[in-house]
């Protein structure tokens, strides 16, 4: 029902797949994120780099059987920031 959400946004043609690069944990209960996402129309390709800051948790709520196959740990996000990385990449000119 969102006007903005991605599958509204882009529809069935287009594609975002996404590239973990690196994870440094930060401290217990946050982490540092280096990944990159891919997103394909039918004639086209664009790559974009980006690091995040997540805040996480494990909760210890007691959850539905079947759930515990996707999440077995009761991993949580609480919080993330994500910016587009400006560092150049490999090979690029500086």
């Amino acid at each position: 029902s969102n006007a903005q959400s991605l599958d509204k946004l882009y529809g069935r043609n287009v594609t975002i797949s996404v590239d973990v690069k690196s994870v440094s944990l930060l401290n217990n209960t946050t982490a540092s994120l280096r990944f990159s996402t891919t997103t394909r129309r039918e004639n086209s390709s664009t790559t974009d780099n980006w690091v995040a800051v997540v805040k996480f948790r494990y909760t210890t709520t007691p959850i539905k059987n079947e759930w515990r196959f996707d999440n077995p740990l009761g991993f949580q996000v609480v919080e993330y920031r994500r910016d587009q990385e400006s560092a150049p990449t490999a090979g690029s000119a500086q």
